[in-house]
């Protein structure tokens, strides 16, 4: 009756403690000494040939912990390995986390995880998917983006969104590393692939799109001219209220998208009429609903990037005059910072 009415064991009870006594400690040699003990504890329990991988979740966790407070936790690169490889997905998780935290692309042990991000990319459960795109972002270098890369453009049409948007992220992963197309990359279409995610029905994977198409269009903006209309429309359904309101913020409609759009707007304005004109309503438009939303530091955000928008595209004088008008609230504001951001696009407006 009494081991009935016992406490059940805290799975995190070590990681709890260890926690409890850096957080007590009075000197960094104190500190020192309490993770190296725990580092110790770490190697022998990682190459015990019965380890029990039911708790490497945990040790995972205090690895990472080890390797943040500035020790080595190489003797950890093994075991973690094949702790990714583990069918349990806590495990999994925990195993992805802690690799992506102690190697780098470069590291020559990232080899031996292809196999099994191959295997996870074509498991059947978008958990799994997402994790290792999320690795393949991470630690797939320039060499091995072939063996990877088909998988990839495969999952961009994944029925689940969350696993579509990491594999945009894992894009332009790739695209970084091979920006010529040069290499791994030479004869992909990527600007296609972007263009057919834009469209994507959720807007999570269309905002992943407009930060890959803004590096894009950042080296080279003509190619995606053609995409002004799109993302202007874009633009306006964002404006109105027509994403779901887990996107808004401070009752301003998904403002980090609408940010993302006026810089990558902003990029494919520079220089040419047409396409400065396509954008401007809708600019001006931008520009009056978050000067007239409210005194939140993101009315004032988007403000600034609206005023940047209109002053580094082809001139517009009726929206320069708006540009104007809208720095002049922030000039007068009483934050510095506020004040700061005024001068600074007034500068703009002059130049």
């Amino acid at each position: 009756m009494l081991q009935q009415l016992k406490a059940p064991k805290l799975p995190f009870r070590e990681l709890d403690l260890l926690v409890k006594a850096i957080g007590e400690c009075r000197s960094k040699q104190e500190e020192d000494r309490i993770i190296a003990a725990e580092v110790d504890t770490l190697k022998q329990r990682l190459s015990d040939p019965r380890l029990d991988k039911s708790r490497g979740r945990e040790y995972m966790v205090r690895v990472i912990y080890c390797e943040m407070l500035g020790h080595d936790a190489s003797f950890a690169y093994i075991p973690a390995l094949q702790l990714a490889s583990d069918p349990n997905l806590l495990t999994k998780k925990a195993a992805y986390v802690a690799l992506t935290q102690l190697l780098d692309y470069k590291h020559e042990l990232v080899l031996l995880l292809v196999n099994t991000l191959l295997s996870d990319l074509k498991s059947d459960n978008f958990v799994v998917v997402a994790s290792a795109l999320v690795v393949t972002s991470k630690l797939i270098g320039p060499d091995l983006v072939n063996a990877v890369l088909p998988l990839v453009i495969e999952r961009l049409s994944h029925p689940r969104e969350s696993v579509r948007k990491k594999a945009v992220m894992a894009l332009l992963h790739f695209h970084q590393m091979d920006p010529e197309r040069s290499g791994p990359m030479a004869g992909v279409e990527l600007e296609r692939l972007l263009r057919t995610a834009l469209c994507d029905k959720e807007p999570s994977v269309m905002a992943a799109t407009l930060n890959a198409l803004q590096v894009l269009a950042a080296a080279n903006p003509a190619p995606f001219r053609a995409l002004v209309p799109s993302l202007t429309s874009i633009l306006k359904q964002v404006v109105e209220h027509r994403l779901p309101k887990a996107y808004d913020y401070h009752r301003f409609p998904a403002p980090f998208i609408q940010i993302k759009l006026l810089k990558l707007l902003r990029l494919l304005g520079a220089g040419d009429k047409a396409a400065s004109d396509n954008m401007a309503a809708m600019v001006g438009a931008t520009l009056r609903r978050a000067a007239a939303g409210g005194s939140h530091t993101i009315g004032h955000a988007i403000v600034y990037e609206a005023v940047r928008t209109v002053t580094d595209t082809y001139p517009n004088p009726q929206l320069l005059a708006a540009a104007a008008e809208a720095v002049a609230g922030l000039i007068k504001s009483s934050s510095h910072n506020l004040k700061y951001c005024g001068l600074t696009a007034l500068a703009a407006i002059t130049r």
